[in-house]
């Protein structure tokens, strides 16, 4: 099984296969509003625990394929947690106190959606979000930054949530 974002997930079709190591996965499950999707996929497990909400401060490692990728292979960022963002009702009153977005300084670039975001914690690698959007600055206010300044993912309690 695996975890990606919901608007990944989506675009699965037989003109354009969503596909693992050639092969053409199975969407098991879609959580349009929170943006996560589990699949099914006929590859090796590099399973790793979902962990908790990191702290603010902390070291995190976010791992994607960009769509321009020189490399030609997944990429990994560094960066920190940033901070929490929290689900509004339309009153704008807190819906929920489980933050729905993890905010973190590890840089992103397009394509990189459904990367996982992960942390050291009590001495082992977990799990601490799926990227799902990105925001930085603009070139002249037209084109996207190849690389953001900060990185949303969705937050760890949510994907537990969801995989129930």
């Amino acid at each position: 099984l695996m975890l990606t974002a919901a608007h990944v997930a989506s675009i699965d079709s037989d003109e354009s296969p969503l596909l693992a190591n050639h092969k053409r996965v199975k969407i098991l499950k879609i959580d349009s509003l929170n943006d996560i999707a589990l699949l099914e996929v006929d590859i090796p497990c590099p399973c790793i625990p979902v962990g908790d909400v990191p702290d603010v401060d902390t070291q995190a490692y976010l791992v994607g394929y960009p769509v321009i990728n020189q490399v030609g292979n997944q990429i990994l960022t560094e960066g920190r947690i940033m901070g929490l963002m929290h689900s509004k009702t339309e009153d704008g009153a807190d819906e929920t106190t489980t933050p729905n977005r993890i905010v973190a300084t590890t840089p992103a670039a397009p394509g990189n959606s459904g990367g996982g975001l992960f942390v050291v914690s009590n001495g082992q690698w977990v799990l601490a979000g799926i990227l799902v959007s990105i925001s930085g600055t603009t070139i002249a206010g037209m084109f996207p930054a190849l690389l953001s300044h900060l990185s949303h993912s969705v937050d760890p309690v949510t994907i537990k949530r969801f995989l129930k």
